[in-house]
Parts: structure tokens; C-alpha cells; sequence
């Protein structure tokens, strides 16, 4: 045999290993990557379960529930610390 022949069955031979270890880590990383898929998913649903509990806890008609339950109360006769301002000087002219 040439030399030409022996170097391309060994070149040959050097690709395919080099193909069977690339092959190789291609699987384990398409099976890393399904396994963080379905993590990813599991916690999206836990995050929607939580946004919906938030949801629910911080809803009008549960904060006051709650505050009835703690004894207060709603007072209906507003106070206000502030006089009106006027709406117009009488007597003078703004322009």
C-alpha cells in the first residue's frame, strides 16, 4: 500500500472516532436539556398557582373580610382637614 492510502484510512479512521464522541455528547446534552424543559414547566405551573393565591388574598373582598374578622370597621362620615380654596376672587380681573 502507498503512502496516500494508509494516510486516508487513517484519516478516515480518526473522523469517525471524532463522529462517534460528538454523536455521544449530542445525546447527553438533548437528555440534559429535556430534563430542564420539563423542570422549567414544573415551575411555571407553580408560579401560576402562587400568582393565583396572591390574586385571591389581595382581592377587595378578602382584605375586607379580613378586617372585619379583626374588628374593623368602615366609618361612612368622611373628615377633611383642608378649607376649599375659592374658585374665583370676586373684583379683580385675572387678565
Amino acid at each position: 500500500m502507498s503512502k496516500i492510502n494508509l494516510f486516508f484510512i487513517t484519516f478516515i479512521i480518526v473522523l469517525s472516532i471524532f463522529q462517534v464522541i460528538i454523536f455521544n455528547s449530542n445525546s447527553t446534552a438533548g437528555a440534559n436539556l429535556s430534563k430542564l424543559l420539563n423542570e422549567i414547566e414544573a415551575i411555571e405551573k407553580n408560579n401560576d398557582i402562587i400568582n393565583r393565591e396572591i390574586a385571591r388574598a389581595s382581592s377587595i373582598a378578602t382584605i375586607s373580610e379580613k378586617a372585619s374578622a379583626s374588628g374593623l370597621i368602615t366609618n361612612q362620615h368622611i373628615v377633611s382637614l383642608t378649607v376649599p380654596l375659592p374658585l374665583a376672587l370676586s373684583g379683580r380681573s385675572s387678565l
